[in-house]
This record gives structure tokens, sequence and C-alpha cells, in this order.
């Protein structure tokens, strides 16, 4: 019994729930674990967190100090992240934050940081510990999404524009020119007939008076 209650044959138990809590994290696409013990102002990361950050992961096992938290953070995100890592630290519970890191491999990787601050019987806060999730490929699609959604919100209003455009006079075609012209000079060949035929009628008239007045 006692060899059954040994710290040896209580590890292989442990290590395979530790295996299978790997697993079921890295599904999750968790890229490591903190737990920050606040009034001895020390660290520890997990080994997935460890190797993200470019740390030798048994140095972050026995802790690291509370810098190491900010060691990765895309400068542009920094501030913000301070700001609220300092309000957990003031009386916040809960944590959730997005932020870009460099990663040790150099590529910046988008986080998400879901944390939980933990407080002590004097109501001041103990632990802030949290999960650290790569949420990159999310943002990759997010932004494609985004811009293919632009363009078809671009070519619909465009679609939208041609269709209630008002239709540009077009060029005739020249044969039909050609038949107007002709039509024209016809037009006024036979009034221009017309008018020589009155002409001829009233000189006429006019003559046949004058003779049967001089008669």
């Amino acid at each position: 019994m006692a060899e059954a209650d040994s710290p040896d044959a209580l590890e292989a138990p442990l290590d395979d729930l530790r295996e299978r809590l790997n697993i079921s994290l890295l599904a999750a696409g968790v890229a490591g674990s903190w737990d920050w013990d606040i009034r001895n102002d020390r660290l520890y990361f997990d080994y997935r967190m460890a190797t993200l950050y470019g740390l030798d992961p048994a140095e972050a096992e026995r802790g690291l100090p509370t810098s190491a938290f900010f060691k990765c953070i895309y400068p542009g995100d920094a501030n913000r992240l301070r700001i609220a890592v300092a309000g957990m630290l003031n009386g916040a519970e809960l944590f959730l934050k997005s932020y870009r890191i460099i990663a040790a491999d150099g590529l910046v990787r988008w986080v998400e940081a879901h944390g939980r601050c933990h407080f002590g019987t004097d109501e001041q806060p103990e632990r802030f510990s949290g999960i650290l999730v790569d949420v990159t490929d999310r943002r990759r699609m997010q932004a494609t999404l985004l811009s293919a959604e632009r363009m078809v919100a671009v070519g619909t209003i465009a679609a939208s524009v041609a269709h209630e455009r008002p239709a540009l006079p077009t060029r005739s075609d020249p044969s039909s020119r050609t038949a107007s012209s002709k039509a024209r000079s016809t037009r006024s060949a036979s009034s221009a007939g017309s008018r020589r035929s009155r002409t001829r009628t009233s000189s006429t008239s006019c003559s046949a008076a004058t003779r049967r007045s001089a008669s």
C-alpha cells in the first residue's frame, strides 16, 4: 500500500493527466498559461508559453520577474496592456485582452489573454492566472472576409450606379443620315417645283387678263 502511495507511483497518473490537458489545450488553440504570484512578485509560465516567449522553460517554471509578462508585447500594444494589467492588480477580477506579440521565431502573432484575479481573505489580490490563445489565423480569416465583403459592396454600388445612369446619346448610323439628307433634298425639290408651278400659273392668268382687256 505504501508503495502504491509513493511519489513515483503518483507521478505517472499526474504525467498522464498533464499530457491529456496539454492535448486538449492545444486542440483549443491555447498557446500557453501563466500564474502570477502577486504578493511574492513572481511569474510562472508553462512550457508552451515560455517557448512562445523564447524563454528557458525550466527557468520559467521556477519563476520569473513579473516584467517577463511584457517582454514580447508588440510596441504598439504595450501601453494599453500595462494599463489593463494595472486594473487587475487594483481590484478588477476578469481579464480579456487581444494584443500582438513578437514570438521567439520573430513573427508577429495575435493572441487573446483570458485571465482571472484571485483575492485573499483580506480582499487583496493574491494571484493573477490565465491562458494565452493564439488567434492569428482567426484574425487573418476575419481580415480576408472583411476585404471580400468590401469588394462585394463596391461591386454592388458600381452596378447600381451604372444601372441608374441615364443613357448617353449615340451617334446615328451614317446610312440613316444619308437617307435623311436625301429625303430633305426631295422635299425641298418638290417644294421648289410647286412654287415654280404656281408662278407659271399666275403668269398665265395675268397674260390672259391683259389680252381680254386689250380686246
